[in-house]
């Protein structure tokens, strides 16, 4: 364990640090801006009146300048939020005008002296000298502790020895859809996250909470070698999947609002994983995103079988219940039909022409309780399972609504993966 120094520093020679980059105010770790003008205004004026400041925590590490000469870098532990405020300042940023109480004159319209009393500041400093880089997490986050976090800033923060490949998958550009969104308060490092631990332990249902999470992150047993195949793997469905998206807004510019939230997101991320390695999709992205479109519309529908599903996940998240596996199911399905797609294995799944003729057959009817079916939502079913011995022809087929083929016992081989790995798109 490292040790710890108290000190007093000026805002000046604060500043000054950070202007000549020895100063990193958001270390890797760090969660990103959140506070408001009405809490910069006060930090700002607790300054000018010489008002007391809680203590910043800052981390010290040696280095040597290109001459050779020793100086000293610092890492912002604790008190990200009012150093960024007080630099932020200094350089002539300016807030929105309070609604109530008083606003605060710009840096550079303050007078002379108050400047000087503002770059005089003492702010109370503790150095931590010493300290290994799980140390700094792990204080980093006890300190976290008490301040409403968002999950993303939580994970961010948890010492992991995942730490890096997570990291490396929060720099996708599918994180930049949606305007950024996802960005927001590090709820991206969420989706990483979530993404990774999918992958590394090759089951997309896994429950996402942040307690599983955590519990996965903690592990110190890392396979290396495993760790970075995951994340190859992630890359490549985030790859696909963001051509997926976007392609589906420059069809319906409407849909951008809704991959603004996490789960449409989790859920492809999770149906590509599967259907990636069961179906040639590669150069299909807008007949995918035709099929997302088709689903989505579907489930906007009241009363349709896509929106009594989706109604029944209820708003908890999770993507392990048998509920949201129908939803996965009927995503998949309209994927399969609007791509056309064919699978790798014709033994055991149905081709699109297969599937054309099974609904034919069908007359647009349910086999098993004769509801009226869609072309672009129905179930191509083996009438003798095929876990039983029954043949993928369309004489073993026929055509099921999402109820019945859930009841029969679903397709639980799409929701199953080989030790393969994705495929090479």
């Amino acid at each position: 364990m490292g040790r710890l120094e108290l000190d007093k520093w000026s805002v000046k020679d604060l500043f000054d640090l950070y202007k000549r980059n020895r100063l990193n105010v958001r270390p890797q770790w760090q969660r990103s801006k959140v506070w408001n003008d009405k809490m910069k205004r006060a930090l700002v004026d607790s300054v000018l009146q010489n008002l007391p400041l809680g203590l910043i925590m800052l981390s010290e590490e040696s280095h040597v300048d290109e001459d050779g000469v020793p100086i000293s870098r610092y890492d912002a532990v604790d008190g990200q939020q009012r150093l960024t405020t007080l630099f932020d300042y200094k350089d002539g940023e300016k807030w929105s005008h309070s609604k109530k109480g008083k606003d605060i004159k710009p840096y550079g319209a303050l007078s002379n002296a108050a400047q000087q009393r503002f770059d005089e500041y003492k702010v109370p400093v503790a150095l931590m000298r010493e300290f290994e880089e799980d140390e700094l997490l792990d204080s980093f986050s006890r300190l976290q502790n008490a301040k409403p976090l968002k999950i993303g800033e939580r994970i961010k923060a948890l010492p992991t020895k995942f730490h890096p490949f997570i990291k490396e998958l929060t720099d996708h550009k599918i994180f930049k859809l949606g305007g950024g969104i996802h960005k927001f308060r590090d709820a991206h490092w969420n989706l990483a996250a979530i993404y990774f631990k999918s992958a590394y332990k090759r089951s997309p249902l896994d429950r996402q909470e942040y307690v599983n999470l955590e519990e996965f992150l903690k592990n110190n047993r890392v396979d290396q070698v495993k760790a970075k195949r995951a994340v190859d793997d992630t890359r490549k469905i985030l790859n696909f999947e963001t051509k997926v998206l976007e392609e589906c807004v420059r069809k319906n510019q409407a849909f951008e609002a809704t991959i603004k939230t996490a789960r449409p997101l989790k859920w492809l991320f999770a149906v590509l994983t599967f259907l990636l390695e069961k179906y040639a999709l590669s150069g299909r992205e807008h007949l995918v995103a035709e099929g997302v479109l088709n689903y989505y519309a579907a489930k906007d529908k009241e009363n349709s079988e896509e929106w009594v599903s989706y109604m029944h996940t209820g708003r908890t998240g999770r993507i392990d219940t048998d509920d949201v596996r129908v939803c996965l199911e009927q995503l998949m399905n309209h994927i399969i039909l609007a791509a056309r797609a064919e699978p790798f294995d014709k033994k055991r799944f149905f081709t699109g022409a297969q599937r054309e003729e099974i609904y034919a057959k069908s007359q647009g009817k349910c086999a098993i309780c004769g509801i009226e079916l869609s072309r672009t939502n129905f179930h191509a079913d083996h009438a003798k399972p095929f876990r039983e011995g029954g043949k993928t022809e369309v004489s073993n087929g026929q055509a099921l609504c999402s109820k019945c083929n859930r009841e029969k016992g679903g397709n639980p081989e799409l929701f199953a993966l080989s030790r393969a790995g994705i495929p090479t798109l």
